[in-house]
């Protein structure tokens, strides 16, 4: 059997299969079906041969829209109200063998029954669905909780679709409009039985409806003090349905202002950009529920505020991270740009780590491609020059020796020549597709000296710390698409690099203000001078990367100083690591990190 269990105020609609019986519904623990509204032991589905019953034992029930307290059969599209809530019955599972006897039933359309006028549970209906036994007794077929009662007080019979009651022996008599019922006696709509303490009206909806009852006795029979008990306990019902409503909608408040928290403070600690958007997206939709409970509210429009600022951040890194994936690495850079400018990001390691590797690598590639437009325009003397600013980051990168070698040995070479030692370098670097050719295959001498690692980059993140300094892993392995710099390809199977060596301004006059910004920073090592120097570029080339390069060089740099000078060794020590990550040979980081360590 199936039912259907309905909460409106609570928004809560689930299916309930009763697999075994008899099923008790009420507030108590140990019921099949807990429901809080109800008594402990409120209601009981019951079996019998191939039928369903639901016996009613206090008061407050509906079957239908008429009030019960007794036992009535079910049939599938029942509708059993209580306070706060319904059951619908949905399905009921086996009909009857062939060729066996059914018990006798009324139509439902036409089913009679039992009206309380006064007594114990005045105001219950009893509809009489099929024959059984009337009485006190838990065993009652139709039980009435009246202690004048005796545990099985009446007969009921149904001849040809007609209901008959028989005293079967109760201690007080029952009266039958007035009279004390001898024998066996049918009734019909309209009559009266008192049984003890209690009045029932029968009523036979096919013969004639409780209205024409009514209206044939003139009114005169239903006393002022039933309807005025009526009316009392319908307001108390409805003091008690608006209660438990402003009380449900309290704590479905304190719900979503909990969840939303727990939601918010998990993101912090979980080291996935995928997992933090995930949490804060989360806590913003439980944010937006209390809001829609109590609008207006200033804690949870606070709360909304915060994790709406977070969620677009965190999914702006995300956003980042998958350009980095399709090789937009420029685009992957202002995006994380946009984010660090926020307050709330500012001291996100991972954040700054990723922006760092991306802009390491744009650096190098466009000093090793604005180095060969000066080779190939016979400036060798500007084209070592700008080589130098990589191969500072890079000293033992093959294709960036490759080049050098190739300016050092140009001499008188005509533009042709130079194309040509061009083309050799970029069709040799081709032989060896996602990776970076070897210094055979480009015909250069390995270095000595050998390129510092990063204190971290992006291929070794996972780990790295939790919380909202912490450095966590990103969302999906981005070290094929951003390799270390010693592994990057720069002519072929690295990523695509839009922009990248198209300047905006004239080549010469831009690499005029980037020698003098490489001057005030390695040579003089003026890091306020450098950083005014690189302003000045990005106020007329905003998009460039040597500029951007050098800024963040500075700006790392006076942080570390500055928390050095106030005794914070810790927080030092963590921005001039952050330096050496971006810029792997900076020796003021080196001194730094030993310094503080």
């Amino acid at each position: 059997m199936k039912l259907v269990l309905q909460l409106p105020y609570s928004g809560v609609e689930r299916e309930v299969t009763v697999e075994k019986v008899p099923f008790t519904i009420g507030s108590a623990p140990t019921s099949d079906l807990v429901i809080a509204t109800l008594a402990p032991e409120h209601m009981v589905i019951e079996r019998k041969g191939e039928s369903y019953f639901l016996a009613v034992k206090h008061p407050g029930i509906k079957v239908n829209d008429k009030p019960l307290m007794g036992e009535v059969l079910l049939f599938e599209g029942d509708k059993i109200v209580f306070l706060g809530g319904r059951l619908l019955v949905k399905e009921i599972p086996v009909a009857l063998e062939e060729g066996s006897q059914a018990t006798q039933f009324l139509p439902m359309e036409e089913l009679p029954y039992f009206k309380v006028l006064s007594g114990p549970v005045m105001g219950a209906v009893y509809e009489v669905s099929g024959p059984g036994t009337l009485g006190r007794g838990e065993d009652a077929d139709y039980r009435v909780d009246d202690p004048y009662i005796s545990r099985r007080h009446l007969q009921i019979h149904i001849i040809n679709e007609k209901v008959e009651v028989e005293d079967i022996g109760g201690k007080n008599p029952v009266l039958i409009n007035g009279k004390p019922l001898l024998g066996r006696a049918r009734l019909a709509s309209g009559d009266e039985l008192v049984i003890g303490k209690t009045r029932l009206l029968f009523i036979d909806p096919a013969e004639k409806s409780e209205s024409e009852v009514f209206a044939s006795r003139g009114g005169k029979r239903v006393p002022i003090a039933v309807w005025a008990s009526i009316g009392a306990v319908a307001i108390i019902l409805v003091g008690i349905g608006v209660f438990l409503f402003f009380q449900q909608r309290a704590q479905a408040y304190t719900n979503a202002i909990s969840g939303g928290k727990s939601a918010f403070s998990s993101a912090q600690f979980i080291t996935e950009t995928e997992g933090r958007v995930r949490e804060y997206s989360r806590a913003e939709a439980s944010f937006k529920k209390a809001l829609s409970i109590k609008k207006n509210d200033p804690e949870a429009t606070e709360w909304l505020t915060r994790s709406q600022k977070y969620l677009q951040g965190w999914r702006s890194v995300a956003r980042a991270e998958t350009l980095v994936t399709q090789g937009n690495l420029s685009e992957a850079l202002a995006t994380l740009e946009a984010v660090m400018a926020e307050p709330e990001f500012r001291d996100e390691r991972y954040i700054a780590y990723l922006y760092d590797d991306i802009m390491r690598t744009l650096f190098i590639a466009d000093a090793y491609n604005d180095a060969k437009r000066l080779y190939l325009e016979g400036k060798d003397k500007e084209a070592l020059s700008v080589l130098s600013m990589a191969l500072a980051r890079a000293p033992d990168h093959p294709q960036l020796l490759a080049l050098e070698q190739a300016i050092k040995s140009a001499k008188r070479e005509t533009p042709a020549q130079r194309q040509e030692k061009l083309t050799a370098i970029a069709q040799k670097s081709k032989t060896a597709p996602g990776s970076v050719p070897s210094y055979t295959e480009l015909g250069v001498k390995k270095p000595e000296v050998k390129m510092t690692e990063p204190t971290i980059n992006i291929s070794k993140t996972t780990g790295l710390g939790t919380g909202s300094s912490g450095l966590g892993k990103p969302s999906v392995d981005l070290s094929a698409q951003l390799p270390s710099v010693e592994k990057l390809n720069l002519e072929s199977g690295g990523p695509k690099l839009p922009g990248v060596g198209e300047p905006t301004i004239s080549l010469d006059t831009k690499l005029d203000k980037v020698g003098e910004l490489k001057k005030a920073y390695e040579e003089e090592h003026n890091v306020d001078k450098a950083y005014r120097i690189a302003q000045q570029i990005l106020n007329d080339d905003p998009q460039n990367t040597k500029a951007k390069f050098y800024a963040r060089l500075c700006e790392l740099e006076r942080k570390a100083r500055a928390y050095e000078e106030k005794g914070d060794k810790e927080k030092a020590l963590e921005y001039w690591k952050q330096l050496l990550n971006l810029d792997p040979n900076n020796k003021w980081a080196k001194e730094g990190i030993k310094r503080n360590s």
